[in-house]
């Protein structure tokens, strides 16, 4: 009998079972995209951006002193100098040729986050806990009040449904975490002495690496000059705007040079913030993927879905009347079989004339 390997496996019937088609996986829906621009584009990274440069800025230059009640009247580059002491304690930051200098950027990198914890922490609890009713509704707005007979966006909602969430704890050890992946960062590259220039000595393109710090002073600097030449008095409204607040933009910060303008200052931090606030807002939601899965740091809903229960398509019913139809007959030949019964005996070759020949 020939052999039936090149058929593929049968099923019990004899017969070669139909071919499943490739599960895709459905690409995301137009709520989970406007979901995704809102929380993690607009909040995690503009908000945060916006605010974090100026709250660093005014850190550094205010010399208006704090509440007597809650910060006993200190100056807030009081905190800044306390936190960059600690650092500067630390033994990996003291393997550095100026350790004073790595410190100081850590501590910018540190105030530059803190204000950062008013949008992401909320962005990263709050998005999560009610991202299903909120893609839903969007969903629904978009693609009709019959959104949810398709099988897809179906599909899609489900997995939703069925992420792990975090708990507000958390949620705030995350930031934690996302806060000290961008302090680690202005340790490691922050500065002119940083280990991009240690570990590419014998390369002339990285070799001579600054560090972020010194690259933001250069942006901050010609962003603020050119807006100050683009628009002729902006810079006199911004330092009338900041001496207000009292912030003393003119006042020498260590390690840099005498601010020409409020303005050159606020754009330095705000373009350092920018490579911090990447890296916070990115970290987040891995570090809540990450921290979820020990206990009590996620939950998850197990909800029915109003529609759809089973996210696969149903197969429609062939109608009635080609149902009723009998199978075509096929020919005994062309159908593969694997039954006994399709097997014959084969005609022996010794019979005694052919012996008697053969002698």
């Amino acid at each position: 009998m020939p052999a039936l390997d090149h058929l593929g496996p049968m099923t019990e019937t004899g017969q070669q079972p139909e071919k499943q088609p490739p599960k895709l996986q459905v690409e995301p829906t137009f709520g989970e995209k406007l979901h995704h621009y809102l929380f993690n584009i607009a909040i995690n990274f503009g908000a945060t951006l916006a605010i974090s440069g100026l709250f660093v800025f005014w850190v550094k230059h205010s010399i208006r002193p704090l509440p007597q009640a809650f910060f006993k009247g200190k100056l807030p580059s009081e905190y800044h100098q306390y936190v960059r002491a600690q650092f500067q304690k630390l033994p990996f930051v003291k393997m550095f040729a100026n350790p004073e200098k790595v410190a100081n950027i850590m501590a910018d990198a540190l105030s530059i986050n803190l204000p950062g914890t008013l949008t992401i922490l909320p962005s990263a609890y709050f998005g999560a806990k009610y991202k299903a009713p909120i893609v839903e509704a969007i969903d629904r707005h978009h693609y009709g009040a019959d959104a949810e007979d398709d099988p897809r966006i179906v599909e899609r909602h489900r997995l939703i449904h069925e992420e792990h969430k975090p708990t507000l704890l958390g949620a705030v050890l995350a930031r934690i975490g996302s806060m000290t992946a961008s302090v680690a960062t202005s340790w490691a590259i922050g500065a002119p002495d940083n280990l991009v220039r240690r570990f590419g000595r014998n390369n002339s393109a990285i070799g001579e690496f600054q560090g972020v710090d010194a690259m933001a002073v250069r942006v901050g600097r010609n962003i603020g000059s050119a807006m100050g030449r683009a628009a002729p008095g902006i810079n006199q409204k911004v330092d009338k705007a900041f001496d207000r607040m009292g912030v003393d933009w003119a006042h020498e910060v260590a390690g840099h040079e005498k601010l020409n303008s409020a303005l050159e200052g606020w754009m330095h931090y705000t373009a350092l913030d920018v490579m911090y606030t990447l890296v916070t807002s990115t970290t987040i939601h891995p570090f809540v993927r990450l921290i979820g899965k020990l206990p009590f740091m996620s939950y998850k809903e197990n909800r029915l879905l109003k529609h759809h229960p089973d996210p696969e398509p149903a197969i429609a019913p062939l109608p009635t009347a080609v149902a009723a139809l009998p199978p075509p007959e096929a020919k005994r030949d062309e159908r593969p079989q694997t039954s006994v019964s399709s097997v014959q005996a084969a005609q022996r070759i010794d019979t005694p004339a052919a012996h008697a020949q053969n002698v």
